[in-house]
């Protein structure tokens, strides 16, 4: 069997987004509402978010890498719970982050690793 292709990650956030400034394109999504998203498509996640639309808040867990040189590289979440990240991994570091999101539309575009 096939092991999915890992944690899904934020392709694009669309400037009129209620999450602009907030998530940025290449976090990754692990878990929305305290459910694990790391081997859900990102199709999944998308619908799973959509099916909650209209609470009055959803939360999303999310992986940021941080480089020390200040440039963001996208968290890579292996199945066997390591930690790198895409490009240079040199003085990166992980930060876990909550985004409380508001109801209705939040203008991301959710993607899987290839």
């Amino acid at each position: 069997a096939q092991e999915p292709p890992g944690p899904p990650y934020v392709f694009n956030v669309r400037d009129d987004s209620p999450l602009a400034g907030k998530i940025r394109v290449r976090d990754t999504v692990v878990a929305v509402d305290g459910v694990d998203a790391r081997n859900m498509a990102a199709n999944e996640v998308s619908k799973f978010l959509s099916t909650r639309h209209r609470n009055p808040e959803r939360k999303i867990t999310i992986l940021r890498a941080v480089d020390n040189g200040g440039v963001d590289g996208r968290a890579v979440l292996a199945h066997d719970g390591t930690l790198s990240a895409d490009g240079n991994t040199f003085g990166t570091s992980f930060d876990i982050i909550n985004i409380i999101a508001p109801a209705g539309k939040l203008g991301l575009i959710i993607d899987s690793p290839p």
